[in-house]
């Protein structure tokens, strides 16, 4: 573990989390025991001050990044309430159409509280009005609407699950009393394209959703019937944008652009880079979508540098990266499993297949029908320890 300072300073950064947000004191232990293990008389130059000065660093830099949002959060939550008549501005970062509302998502939000205007986290918009597009300011007076708290055990739990993304409230308009600023052009053109390429494929194959939702990540018309049969089948993450669409889709594309320019890597990372970029965005820009991208690009720009790359080191820069920007998404299972999976590649699966490999160089591998075999032997358990390290 020490031959990745990243994990490392992840690890910590991960434990800072915890340690603020759940008033853990017990997460102080696991942070000293890491610090003594990677104890910095064990190395030398740059690593030795790293492991030294960097890891007591970034937990409390986790810690600070969690005290800032629930500082930051609880200055407008004691303020307001449900059914409360307000004021509030914001930025459209993204837009759903359901049969009753419109649902707009707010990003860079201000609400006014007794003639008193304060920043607050992104919040659900319900407006009546499809006229409005996605780069545009919304200044909406409504009511608030709190999410729904599960009351029962194994009920979905509405208002953690928004609060992960740093969405606290919804705001219920009544009136749009001003529009400010010009659309996105770049964001509003992803959308109609997404609109278009669901047209597609609802009319050309009598899609029931389930296409939909797997490549564009839309599951408005997804039939409930059918969701609910994923869901008991324990299947369900199938329906979702995830690191493995964007890992064939980016690999692949970036491996034929490359034969197609000739091995020409800036042309083809940049081409890939883009693509891969919009398409999160037109996907709805998922925790786990904008992770594996992330990890994507980082493969990309050690392939353009000619350095080695490290599964379990591009993950770790994503967190750090995601938790950062979200502290809260330690409360998200998407987050979580997304990372554990990952993981779950990384170490498990490279431990037990690095223990097959040894148990079979010490084998008798003289004749060439006999390795050959062995080699398609290994490589089907290979895919055998990856699948148990994601279970």
């Amino acid at each position: 573990m020490r031959k990745r300072p990243v994990l490392l300073l992840a690890c910590q950064f991960l434990l800072g989390i915890l340690c603020c947000s759940n008033r853990l004191p017990v997460c102080i232990i696991p942070a000293v025991l890491l610090i003594i293990y990677a104890a910095p008389w064990k190395e030398q130059g740059i690593r030795r001050v790293l492991f030294a000065a960097g890891l007591p660093l970034f937990f409390l830099l986790g810690w600070f990044a969690t005290y800032r949002e629930l500082t930051f959060r609880q200055q407008y939550m004691q303020k307001i309430w449900d059914g409360q008549n307000v004021v509030l501005a914001g930025k459209i970062e993204r837009i759903e159409e359901k049969s009753k509302w419109d649902y707009y998502y707010l990003t860079d939000c201000t609400i006014r509280l007794s003639e008193k205007h304060m920043h607050c986290n992104d919040v659900i918009a319900y407006v009546s009005d499809d006229t409005y597009s996605i780069g545009q300011i919304l200044v909406i007076e409504g009511t608030i609407s709190y999410f729904d708290q599960a009351v029962n055990e194994g009920m979905f739990d509405a208002r953690r699950f928004y609060q992960s993304q740093k969405i606290d409230f919804g705001i219920r308009a009544d009136k749009v009393k001003a529009v400010h600023g010009k659309p996105d052009r770049y964001r509003c053109a992803l959308r109609n394209l997404k609109s278009r390429m669901e047209a597609v494929l609802k009319h050309s194959i009598e899609d029931d959703g389930v296409l939909s939702a797997m490549l564009l990540g839309e599951k408005n018309g997804l039939d409930a019937e059918i969701k609910t049969l994923y869901q008991r089948a324990g299947i369900s993450h199938i329906l979702a944008i995830s690191g493995l669409h964007v890992s064939l889709l980016g690999m692949g594309l970036y491996r034929l652009l490359r034969k197609k320019f000739h091995g020409t890597y800036p042309l083809s990372i940049g081409l890939t880079a883009s693509f891969m970029v919009s398409y999160a965005v037109l996907s709805g820009n998922g925790v786990s979508v904008r992770r594996a991208v992330g990890m994507l690009l980082i493969y990309l720009l050690a392939d353009l540098t000619g350095h080695a790359y490290d599964l379990l080191s591009a993950l770790s820069a994503m967190i750090l990266v995601l938790l950062w920007e979200n502290p809260f998404l330690t409360g998200y299972s998407g987050f979580l499993f997304s990372v554990a999976a990952v993981f779950g590649i990384g170490i498990v699966s490279n431990i037990l297949a690095e223990k097959d490999r040894q148990e079979d160089m010490g084998q008798d591998d003289w004749r060439e029908g006999k390795s050959k075999k062995k080699e398609k032997s290994r490589k089907n358990r290979d895919g055998i320890w990856i699948s148990l390290g994601i279970q």
